[in-house]
């Protein structure tokens, strides 16, 4: 029988590192399952489809994404860094079409547990988490997966600090490390050109906790730099195109090459590039200097020197993993100087290294997949703290819902109005009227569509407040048991201080009675040197006086004393 996956990721967004996670992802799980069924949410349907050979859905269309979680065996969140919340949070798009970021990833495992399909988190990288709504999501599909994976240890460290129990956390690698060999279809892409050695330059946008313009010009600065001493060409790759007017990798890569005094042998890559092409033009370069992480990887894999300038923890994770941390740079406090010594460093070394083990991680996470399928493993106990994230996700859409049938209502308003200030017959009256009764049946059939997606809604919440309610007891009694515990060891606590703090006054007693009576010790010592003095003094003194007494009474002295006289 054939079995279906639902996999939801940042794809479909002209990110190449992304792009390379999914191409890996479905290479791996097709390996292992060649009949496999995938569906993917994207925010390129047709694009991603013809690509990949998959179906889609565009991942803002909440229902079309609550359907696909409903026909497949399998659910997967991943891979990649996508539970952060770097650009803030809204729990209003929780459930909604207007979910992004976190809220859009917790999203389908709220679905997949309230449908009761088994969840994994693929290969996942997790934080920063800021804000505790969205440590609640992230710990919400946590709670709905059956496996989670991690592609480094930092992401580990974050889950459990938000209590996610270190056991069901399996820390494996990206993707991308076992990427596919590049195929012949990635030979339309242009060639690097330049004399040696040539650099390839991959920067993206970055102003959180440094200044981009203070970046972009020590990075100029350190290129020009290396060209001085050692010449070669430089090619800018853009590793996301853009897909609005937004600053993106395109327009950092024309800001920094205009920075450059000197212009020859400088290019930049204008078209968007598959993960296949980009690794090709990468691969025939001499050095890649690097934000973008999957430039580093596909790189490491062509085995082309690198040089990474770290703006997140994703990427000095990869570098010490790959023993590549001495060509690190942290781009927050990159220098020009250090950055042109680092690039000929990493040219000089030509360091590359095996990434077979961390292929074998990578691959890892597609065995674990086809596991879950295999083993149709059901989901987990719902409890009480996702009640309130759905009740928060409904109360959007039937929020959104209620704003949809006022505007009809006020639009229809407006058309009343002007049907009649134009009472009088004209040409354009059977146009108006017609136009009236469309709205009036738009109108209808919205009001319809919203009565049934509430019922809907309400059918669905009043299903789970049986479960809801035993569940939310349960965690009552838990609650207040663990009150009482704490209470307890707050009292031990407290009477365990009052003990250290009475042992503690008394150790401070014997040690002032011990200081004063060392200081005692310490007097009659010197006391007693000074009466040794004198005692040895006197003693010199009666030696001298028994010798001469001694000397006085002897034969030899009384004959002395007699010349003495007789002279």
């Amino acid at each position: 029988m054939t079995k279906t996956i639902f996999v939801v990721g940042h794809y479909g967004f002209g990110n190449v590192g992304d792009e390379a996670i999914l191409c890996s992802m479905l290479s791996q799980l097709r390996e292992l399952q060649p009949a496999l069924e995938v569906t993917v949410a994207t925010g390129a349907p047709a694009r991603t489809a013809a690509t990949l050979g998959v179906r889609t859905v565009q991942w803002s269309d909440a229902r079309a994404v609550f359907e696909s979680v409903t026909e497949a065996d399998l659910v997967i969140i991943g891979g990649g860094g996508i539970f952060h919340d770097y650009m803030g949070l809204s729990l209003d798009g929780f459930l909604t079409d207007n979910h992004w970021g976190v809220s859009f990833f917790a999203g389908p495992a709220m679905m997949a547990l309230l449908r009761a399909k088994p969840l994994m988190l693929y290969a996942v990288g997790v934080g920063p988490l800021f804000s505790d709504h969205a440590k609640a999501l992230t710990k919400l599909a946590c709670d709905a997966a059956i496996a989670i994976t991690v592609r480094d240890a930092a992401s580990k460290q974050v889950l459990e600090s938000i209590g996610v129990a270190p056991e069901r956390i399996e820390v494996t690698t990206d993707p991308a490390f076992a990427f596919p060999s590049i195929c012949p279809a990635a030979a339309n892409c242009p060639a690097t050109i330049g004399p040696s050695p040539r650099v390839a330059v991959v920067l993206r946008p970055w102003h959180i906790g440094t200044s981009q313009a203070f970046w972009e010009r020590e990075v100029a600065a350190g290129l020009e730099l290396f060209r001085r001493r050692r010449g070669g060409s430089l090619t800018f790759i853009p590793f996301e195109f853009p897909t609005s007017n937004s600053e993106n990798d395109l327009t950092i890569a024309r800001k920094v090459s205009s920075l450059l005094s000197e212009q020859d042998n400088v290019t930049i890559s204008e078209i968007e590039l598959s993960p296949q092409q980009a690794q090709l033009l990468l691969a025939g370069c001499d050095l890649v200097v690097g934000m973008r992480l999957h430039s580093l990887i596909l790189a490491m894999q062509a085995r082309v020197p690198i040089v990474s300038l770290s703006y997140d923890n994703k990427v000095d994770q990869v570098m010490e993993l790959t023993g590549m941390r001495d060509f690190r740079i942290d781009v927050r406090s990159i220098d020009a100087t250090a950055l042109a010594a680092t690039m000929a460093a990493a040219i000089d070394a030509r360091r590359t290294l095996s990434l077979e083990p961390l292929a074998v991680l990578a691959r890892r996470n597609a065995t674990i997949a086809c596991d879950i399928l295999d083993k149709a493993e059901s989901r987990p106990v719902l409890d009480p703290a996702i009640a309130n994230l759905l009740a928060r996700g409904l109360q959007a859409q039937l929020r959104d819902a209620y704003e949809l049938r006022s505007e009809v209502r006020r639009l229809h308003e407006i058309v009343e109005f002007y049907q009649s200030a134009h009472a009088q017959p004209d040409a354009a009256a059977p146009r108006l009227a017609a136009r009236i009764a469309e709205l009036e049946a738009s109108l209808e059939l919205n009001d319809r569509t919203a009565a049934s997606e509430k019922q809907r809604s309400e059918s669905l919440l009043l299903d789970r407040i049986g479960g809801l309610t035993t569940a939310l007891r349960e965690a009552r009694n838990r609650v207040a048991s663990a009150a009482r515990q704490e209470a307890d060891l707050a009292a031990r606590l407290e009477t365990s201080q009052r003990q250290l703090r009475i042992e503690g006054n008394e150790a401070t007693s014997r040690a002032q009675v011990l200081e004063a009576r060392l200081s005692e010790l310490n007097n009659r010592a010197a006391g007693a040197d000074i009466e040794k003095t004198k005692l040895a003094a006197r003693l010199t003194f009666l030696e001298d006086e028994l010798r001469k007494q001694f000397d006085a009474m002897s034969p030899t002295g009384r004959r002395r004393d007699e010349n003495r006289s007789g002279r």
